[in-house]
């Protein structure tokens, strides 16, 4: 069995065994629920990342199914990717297209493994296999920290309750530009098949002690609360589990319910989200000879879902706070869809260079959207 970390799940070599993954920073769908596999924060405005790190007491597994796992972990990303939709491919392609991403933290195991905890890291030259770093015990107060070098990043986990110190060394993706730092709980994935990924459920989650990450730093200085998007973990019977708010340089987790006004946000978003990524796929197999009829064509249902999307959100009643951002948030609709109906018209070079953008940040319209829904109590990213 192998415990692995990262969405753009590698093909692994294993011959007649289950291999459980943890899947990063691209949002991977759940089985159990509609917000993802993992609960935390991205900092995904801090510029170049050259460092990332937290600290944590390692939960305790306090009850649940014999092979509950979970996993607590900080990590980097080249390329910023966890708002696309499966099918578009990453900005940098690895062998394969494996984005540069980097990962350090702790795997919490039920009572049916024979090994409990370990500290452990991951990168897309190990395959995203782990490579497990020693055992730690339930309870220990541990600080995990990758620092980027010259020559790749620096992995540390301190055992600060055993005074232990466990180092390696993370040689992919060196000369990338890592623009994400994550903090992050989650529920590993099951894959029964290496060679289909669809082929995927979820491990079950334990029962844990309260996780929190304390301590959090981004190139060596707290992340401002601004900088950082949550994201949920869908559990069974419909339930959430969400990032508190970030205080300082620390939050912790607890059970999140969506409101009446959150329910209605989601709804307006879900016909403009699926629009927009039957676009992104569909933009991937323009060419020079793509006609402007077929772009026109393509980029058209697009703006019609924008479109309704717009008048709904400006046309429905949301609470005081929330409607301060609306303004803003039409704004950047409204620029979206002027910038959508002149696509068809550009030149093929034209086309190519704002198709890049697509994914080499994040629209506008998304980025204004995010402080929405954290005032609706919302996860700012989620899965396709």
């Amino acid at each position: 069995m192998a415990v692995v970390g990262v969405f753009w799940i590698p093909l692994l070599v294993i011959i007649v065994v289950v291999a459980v993954h943890f899947v990063g920073p691209i949002l991977f769908p759940s089985t159990t629920g509609p917000f993802g596999s993992q609960a935390g924060y991205a900092a995904v405005s801090a510029g170049r990342v050259r460092s990332v790190a937290a600290t944590w007491r390692v939960p305790r597994v306090l009850g649940g199914a014999r092979d509950a796992q979970a996993g607590t972990w900080v990590g980097v990303q080249a390329g910023w990717e966890a708002d696309v939709p499966a099918g578009w491919q990453p900005a940098v392609q690895l062998p394969g297209d494996a984005v540069p991403f980097v990962q350090v933290g702790t795997i919490e195991q039920g009572v049916g493994f024979h090994d409990r905890d370990h500290a452990f890291w991951s990168d897309a030259d190990h395959s995203f296999s782990p490579v497990f770093l020693g055992p730690v015990s339930a309870g220990d107060l541990v600080s995990a920290r990758l620092v980027e070098t010259q020559i790749g990043w620096a992995v540390t986990v301190d055992d600060i309750t055993t005074r232990t110190s466990r180092t390696a060394m993370s040689y992919q993706g060196v000369g990338s530009r890592y623009d994400v730092g994550l903090w992050l709980q989650e529920d590993p994935m099951e894959v029964t098949s290496v060679s289909d990924l669809s082929r995927f459920s979820r491990m079950p989650y334990p029962q844990l002690s309260p996780v929190r990450f304390q301590r959090l730093l981004v190139n060596g200085k707290p992340p401002a609360y601004a900088n950082v998007y949550s994201q949920w973990l869908s559990l069974p019977g419909e339930r959430n589990l969400a990032p508190t708010p970030l205080v300082g340089d620390q939050f912790g987790f607890h059970v999140a319910r969506i409101s009446s006004p959150g329910n209605q946000f989601l709804n307006d978003d879900n016909a403009a989200r699926a629009a927009y990524s039957n676009l992104l796929i569909e933009v991937q197999n323009w060419t020079a000879l793509t006609s402007r009829r077929t772009v026109a064509a393509q980029v058209a249902p697009v703006v019609s879902a924008y479109r309704a999307y717009e008048q709904a959100i400006s046309t429905q009643h949301w609470p005081l706070a929330v409607r301060a951002e609306i303004p803003a948030y039409l704004a950047s609709l409204a620029a979206s869809i002027s910038e959508l109906r002149r696509v068809a018209h550009y030149s093929p070079s034209q086309r190519s260079a704002w198709a890049a953008g697509l994914y080499q940040a994040i629209p506008a319209d998304r980025n204004a959207g995010a402080q929405i829904k954290r005032l609706l109590g919302l996860p700012q990213l989620r899965p396709w």
